[in-house]
């Protein structure tokens, strides 16, 4: 349950955590139903399935990166240069 699985109050960071969570499950189902698919339609579908989860892992991969990097600059802004991303 979502609930159980998240604080009160979920941060910005674990919001994404979560969904990257997500999309790892579905990455793994797709790619399962792509090793037991029949025809080539279904492999065809599968694939462009697993293709389009794997874009969103990548999305919310890059979102959680921006937010890191803010929550670190906000903790250390004084202390020097940061990395750009």
């Amino acid at each position: 349950d979502f609930r159980d699985e998240t604080k009160a109050e979920p941060s910005q960071l674990d919001l994404y955590t979560m969904a990257l969570e997500m999309e790892q499950k579905s990455i793994d189902l797709y790619e399962e139903y792509l090793k037991k698919a029949d025809g080539e339609a279904q492999k065809e579908i599968f694939s462009y399935l697993v293709g389009q989860e794997k874009e969103h892992y990548t999305v919310i991969e890059e979102l959680l990166v921006m937010v890191r990097h803010a929550l670190q600059w906000e903790e250390n802004a004084e202390f020097g240069l940061r990395k750009e991303y």
